[in-house]
C-alpha cells in the first residue's frame, strides 16, 4: 500500500471513531494541516531549495477559494510529498500564462474563461471550485441612493447620458469579474456594457476602492470575494451573482507542459495533498473558515459568507466532470459566450484535449477509500465526498 494510500485509511478512521483531525493528521503525516493557525504563505522562495525537494512555483490572484494554496498548512503537507511551494500572486492574466509558457511558473489557477482566452501550454488537471455567489456585480447605492436594481441603472444611465459623462463600471480585466459583466450584458437586455466608461483594474480589491470613492462616477462594479461580503455590509446592491449563473465561473489548475512530461509525480503528489485537505474539511468546515477569514483579514462572520458562495470540488467529483462530459459542456458553453462578446475567435474545436484526469487518479482513489469506510456510519458525508452534494458545508 502506497504512502498516499495509508493517509488517506488514516483519515478515514479519524472520520468513523470522530476524533480530532488535526491532532491525529499531525502525527501521522508530520504536518499540522487542520490547526486554526493559517495564513499566508511566503510570497518569495528560499534562496536554495533542500536538497531531495521538487520546488514548483505556483500563480494565482487574491481569491478566497485559492486560499488553501496560500495557507502555511498546505505548504507543510506538501513537504511531507517532498515538495516546496512557491506560490505568487500575478493579476495580470496574460502575464500568468506567459511565466507558465515561459517556465517560470510551473502551475497556475484560473477561471475556465481566462483558460480558454489566454490558451496556456498545458493542461487542466484539477477543478477547484464553482462560485455560487462569491462574484458578484455592485450597484452603487451609497453613491446614488435610487440605484437597487437594473431597472433603476438604465434610468440613471439615461440620466447621466443627458447631463455629462457616462457612468463608470470597474471590475479587474481578464478575471471572473469581466467574464461576469459579459453574462450581464448577452443576457440581459436592459444592460449594455458600451453605455458604461469601463474602468479594468488588476484586481478586485482595486474596483472595490474605486466603487467606494466618492469622487468617481462608478456607479457597478464587479467584484470577487471578500470584496462581496463586505459591500453587501456597507449598503452597496448585489443585483448579480454567480448564483444566478450556476457553472459560469469554474476555477481549475493548471500544469505547464514540461511539468507534465517530466515531474508527472510531483502533480499528482500536489493534486493529493490539496485533496486530502478538502477531504479533511468536508467534516470540519470550521477550519477552511479560520483559513479564509486569516487569508481575507475577515471576522468568522464574514469568512463564514465567503464560504457559503464557493463549492468546491472533491477529487471524485473532479474526476467524474472530466471523464462524464460534463467539463467538456462548460468549456463550450463559457467559450459559446466569449465568442459572441468578441473575446475569443471560436470554440475549441475539441475542449477535451485541453485537460486530463490522469493525475487525479491516487487523490480519487484516496477519497473513494474513505467513502467505502465512512458510508455504513455517515452516509451523508460519504455523498458529500463523493461529489453527490454541497462538499463543504458553512459553518453554523
Amino acid at each position: 500500500m502506497s504512502k498516499r494510500i495509508d493517509s488517506a485509511l488514516v483519515l478515514a478512521f479519524v472520520f468513523t471513531a470522530g476524533l480530532s483531525v488535526g491532532g491525529l493528521w499531525l502525527l501521522h503525516r508530520v504536518a499540522p494541516d487542520l490547526l486554526p493557525n493559517l495564513g499566508r504563505s511566503p510570497q518569495h522562495p528560499p534562496s536554495v531549495v533542500p536538497q531531495g525537494l521538487t520546488q514548483l512555483t505556483l500563480l494565482g490572484d487574491t481569491f478566497s477559494g485559492y486560499s488553501t494554496f496560500r495557507s502555511q498548512g498546505f505548504q507543510q503537507a506538501l513537504a511531507a510529498s517532498q515538495i516546496q511551494l512557491r506560490y505568487a500572486d500575478e493579476f495580470d492574466q496574460a502575464k500568468r500564462t506567459h511565466a507558465l509558457n515561459q517556465g517560470q511558473a510551473d502551475l497556475l489557477v484560473t477561471t475556465l474563461d481566462q483558460f480558454l482566452k489566454q490558451q496556456p501550454q498545458g493542461k487542466i488537471v484539477g477543478l477547484i471550485d464553482r462560485t455560487v455567489g462569491a462574484d458578484a456585480v455592485i450597484l452603487n447605492t451609497r453613491k446614488y441612493p435610487t440605484l437597487k436594481s437594473l431597472l433603476d441603472l438604465t434610468q440613471l444611465v439615461a440620466r447621466s447620458r443627458s447631463q455629462g459623462p457616462p457612468l463608470a463600471i470597474a471590475f479587474a480585466g481578464d478575471t471572473p469579474s469581466e467574464y461576469l459583466a459579459l453574462v450581464l450584458d448577452t443576457q440581459f437586455e436592459a444592460f449594455n456594457l458600451s453605455d458604461f466608461q469601463i474602468q479594468k483594474v488588476a484586481d478586485a480589491s482595486a474596483a472595490w476602492k474605486q466603487l467606494q470613492d466618492p469622487s468617481q462616477p462608478v456607479a457597478i462594479a464587479v467584484l470577487w470575494e471578500p470584496y462581496v461580503t463586505q459591500a453587501r455590509h456597507q449598503g452597496y446592491t448585489v443585483v448579480l451573482s454567480s448564483e444566478d449563473a450556476p457553472g459560469a465561473i469554474v476555477d481549475v489548475i493548471v500544469a505547464s507542459q514540461p511539468l507534465m512530461e517530466h515531474q508527472p509525480q510531483a502533480i499528482t503528489d500536489f493534486l493529493a495533498a490539496y485533496y486530502r485537505r478538502i477531504d479533511a474539511n468536508t467534516r470540519d468546515s470550521s477550519q477552511l473558515q479560520v483559513q479564509i477569514a486569516n487569508d481575507g483579514k475577515l471576522s468568522p462572520q464574514d469568512a463564514s459568507a465567503v464560504l457559503q458562495g464557493i463549492e468546491f470540488f472533491t477529487a471524485p467529483e473532479a474526476q467524474t466532470w472530466m471523464t462524464d462530459g460534463t467539463l467538456k459542456r462548460r468549456m463550450n458553453a463559457i467559450a459559446a459566450v466569449l465568442t459572441l462578446s468578441g473575446r475569443l475567435n471560436q470554440v475549441p474545436p475539441d475542449p477535451a484535449s485541453l485537460f486530463t484526469s490522469r493525475f487525479l487518479t491516487s487523490a480519487a482513489n484516496n477519497t473513494q477509500t474513505l467513502i467505502s469506510l465512512v458510508r455504513a456510519d455517515s452516509p451523508d458525508l460519504a455523498d458529500r465526498l463523493a461529489g453527490k452534494s454541497r462538499a463543504i458545508p458553512t459553518p453554523p
